[in-house]
């Protein structure tokens, strides 16, 4: 992933202090590119996203075989140089929430994805659709945590869960130790880093359908160990949804 802490938004302080006095009045600002009334993502920052109609489409995640939700792009061509790449508008609306703090980021990223979830085909009540019996956030270890203070998957899911209606179980998948942050690492060492990254909580005796919610996507290899915890432990089976999708090609077919 992308470091962007030398290139950290001008714009983040006045957004802070927007959303504090302002978000209960009145739509508050993009919290990419700071236009005003354009909460929770204006449509010039959807469509560099890669955003369609506001809708999480479907791809298939192998290992596991989970099925995944996604809503935009970490990557982008750069409009400087095309053979190089940029973090998309979302993308770095969540570095601002998930490594500089920005509750306000949060909230909208939050409003988006609830949003878009109930916008898909997949959206409970949907002819079709798969109506999932609990929403588990991907928890953090125990280092990530105290470090950031808040869990951005667990940001992600609550709201999701409650605008679905499908009850919000994150006391069902723990973190097993403090693995190694998985942003940063090729995709066989995420693979090995998530081996037996993760346990089965508190889990019902029949768990039934679970969604499971992060905020990235690279490689499945984090979904795909925490499916495999759930699955052992007794569910049906496993989807999940993420807010971000990182990929070779960043704004190709999405079939």
């Amino acid at each position: 992933m992308a470091d962007f802490s030398s290139s950290a938004s001008p714009a983040q302080g006045p957004l802070v202090s927007w959303s504090r006095w302002l978000g209960w009045f009145a739509p508050g600002p993009c919290p990419s590119c700071a236009a005003p009334g354009r909460a929770p993502l204006c449509a010039a920052c959807r469509t560099g996203s890669g955003i369609i109609d506001g809708s999480l489409p479907a791809v298939a995640v192998l290992e596991n075989d989970v099925r995944l939700l996604y809503l935009g792009f970490y990557w982008r061509p750069s409009a400087s140089n095309a053979r190089r790449r940029e973090p998309t508008p979302l993308a770095q609306a969540l570095h601002r929430f998930k490594f500089g703090g920005d509750r306000y980021a949060g909230h909208c990223l939050a409003r988006l994805f609830a949003e878009a979830l109930s916008n898909s085909a997949a959206a409970p009540g949907r002819a079709g659709a798969k109506r999932y019996d609990a929403v588990v956030p991907i928890p953090l270890s125990r280092a990530g945590l105290a470090a950031r203070r808040f869990n951005q998957s667990a940001w992600l899911a609550r709201p999701l869960a409650r605008r679905a209606r499908i009850p919000y179980r994150p006391g069902w998948l723990q973190r097993h130790g403090d693995s190694e942050a998985q942003h940063g690492l090729r995709a066989a060492a995420r693979r090995t880093n998530m081996h037996h990254a993760f346990r089965a909580g508190l889990l019902p005796q029949r768990p039934g359908l679970v969604l499971l919610v992060d905020d990235v996507c690279t490689t499945g290899s984090t979904l795909a160990a925490a499916a495999r915890v759930l699955c052992d432990g007794g569910a049906v089976a496993v989807g999940a949804a993420v807010l971000i999708l990182a990929e070779a090609n960043p704004m190709g077919d999405r079939r």
